[in-house]
């Protein structure tokens, strides 16, 4: 949330991607309209530099990984 700028919400959808779960499934977890799942989506794209999910995914994941010691 903090490196990108990400409102509360766009960092809740973004971990639940993560998550393994899909945009249907977080619009139903966080009670809202698929439409505004993907409008969230499309500002993590925009504020991340990402076009695709697999592809916001593995950059959170690479971020997310603890530093080896």
């Amino acid at each position: 949330m903090e490196i990108f700028g990400l409102t509360p919400a766009q960092a809740r959808l973004a971990s639940l991607l993560v998550a393994g779960k899909s945009l249907e499934e977080i619009a139903l977890d966080m009670n809202i309209s698929s439409g505004t799942a993907r409008n969230h989506l499309k500002a993590v794209f925009l504020r991340t530099g990402t076009r695709r999910q697999a592809e916001l995914v593995s950059l959170l994941s690479r971020l997310l990984q603890p530093w080896p010691a």
